[in-house]
């Protein structure tokens, strides 16, 4: 190294379509015989993460779970495998969706499972490379429960109201709301069948929320 001065120039790196990265360069060695050389590698990058997720979420609308989940990089991938589990221990593959594109931008990507699970529902997705590799997301939870499985009566309603189709082992929490979504009432419950009154209310159209761990449930009633 006595000899020898090294002078290293500007390099440049490019993503290519299969996922690697190519990576040039000059460099000057300054001795008895000055010499400039060019170097040119191409990385096989296995070790950098595929997939870059900025967003993975789950919602309930009506009858379906809406999952989204958003990327901001693609490296060589191909598609998701959507996995569900009632356990968060065995999942099962319910679907699959083909990658958007690759490389370093957002890429938004909705799935509808239309046939969720009672209860808990955790969600996982399972990115799947060209070349057969393969890396989990976290897994998400939500919970279900399927809009009309309480009953409600009287229906019209004039004094009180009976809420049926709860869930005896766990607490529930039962709440009145006008049709705006504006809250007027709510009560716990841990019982198969809950009564109050509805005698404070004016005459109108009226729904009642039924929020419990297995999800949530929404049923109108008439207040004579």
């Amino acid at each position: 190294l006595d000899e020898f001065t090294y002078l290293f120039g500007a390099g440049a790196g490019a993503l290519q379509k299969d996922g690697k990265i190519l990576v040039g360069g000059y460099g000057r060695i300054l001795g008895d015989n000055n010499f400039t050389y060019i170097g040119l590698v191409r990385l096989n990058n296995d070790a950098i993460l595929p997939i870059i997720y900025s967003k993975f979420t789950a919602n309930q609308t009506k009858e379906n779970i809406t999952l989204n989940w958003q990327t901001t990089t693609e490296l060589n991938n191909k598609y998701f495998a959507v996995e569900r589990s009632n356990n968060a221990v065995n999942y099962t593959a319910v679907a699959q969706v083909n990658s958007v594109a690759s490389g370093a931008a957002v890429q938004d990507y909705v799935y509808t499972d239309k046939l969720p699970l009672t209860g808990n529902n955790y969600y996982r997705l399972k990115q799947v490379d060209k070349d057969g590799k393969f890396s989990y997301s976290k897994a998400i939870n939500i919970s279900y429960l399927k809009p009309g499985s309480i009953q409600l009566f009287p229906n019209p309603a004039k004094d009180k109201l009976t809420v049926k189709g709860l869930n005896a082992t766990i607490t529930s929490t039962i709440a009145v709301l006008d049709i705006q979504g504006k809250q007027l009432l709510q009560f716990t419950a841990k019982a198969a069948a809950y009564s109050f009154s509805v005698g404070s209310l004016a005459p109108g159209t009226y729904m009642v929320r039924v929020k419990d761990d297995n999800g949530t449930a929404v049923e109108k009633f008439v207040k004579q």
